[in-house]
């Protein structure tokens, strides 16, 4: 009878050791293996907040390189072509000044020529609205209409006429605050007869 019980007490316990034994080594793996777990989660972590940085870092790039001047100033040179009874050219430069209203919409501007011809010196005065077009970040093209008035002084006589001019050009930025201008230029004046004047201006533009 003793050998048969030492025999079933030796079945009893020896599942129970090697089960035992087969945790403590899936414990002890279970715990070697939760470092790396956490390891690659701080890994992980740390590869977000790079990314994070990252797009904050390609967002302040791109706003610093977005260009939104309020006010223009500039000086241009300018040819005109009177069309009418009377055909003759001018040449002479051009200031203006201009307002944006609206950054995608509205841009008034008011510019002085002083032109000078055969026939005398015109001062055309004109108050320009402009619709500016953006295709890039460094072209801005518009389209201008607006009233005016001109100055005719030739001979010790002085005439002024109104007007009606339109303007179609492109602004392009060397650099945040300096541009270069090329406008066609076409307007109307209303003399004793209509006459037609056509011409282009190409000059140096500042934006603040």
């Amino acid at each position: 009878p003793l050998p048969i019980s030492f025999a079933f007490l030796l079945l009893f316990f020896l599942p129970t050791h090697a089960f035992a034994d087969d945790k403590t080594d899936e414990d002890h793996e279970t715990t070697e293996e939760a470092p790396l777990e956490d390891a690659d989660s701080v890994e992980h972590h740390e590869d977000s907040l790079d990314d994070s940085h990252g797009d904050e870092d390609d967002v302040s790039h791109e706003e610093k390189h977005e260009i939104h001047q309020r006010f223009f100033v500039g000086i241009k040179g300018t040819a005109l072509a009177s069309v009418g009874h009377d055909a003759f050219g001018m040449f002479g430069t051009g200031i203006f000044f201009d307002v944006a209203v609206f950054h995608d919409w509205l841009k008034i501007e008011v510019v002085t020529r002083f032109l000078r011809s055969s026939h005398g010196t015109v001062v055309p005065v004109e108050l320009m609205f402009k619709k500016p077009f953006h295709p890039s970040d460094r072209v801005v093209l518009f389209y201008g209409l607006g009233p005016g008035v001109a100055f005719h002084f030739a001979h010790e006589e002085k005439h002024i006429y109104p007007t009606i001019a339109s303007v179609f050009g492109t602004y392009i930025w060397v650099t945040d605050h300096v541009g270069i201008n090329f406008e066609s230029i076409s307007s109307l004046v209303f003399e004793d007869s209509l006459v037609s004047e056509n011409g282009f201006g190409i000059g140096v533009v500042f934006g603040w």
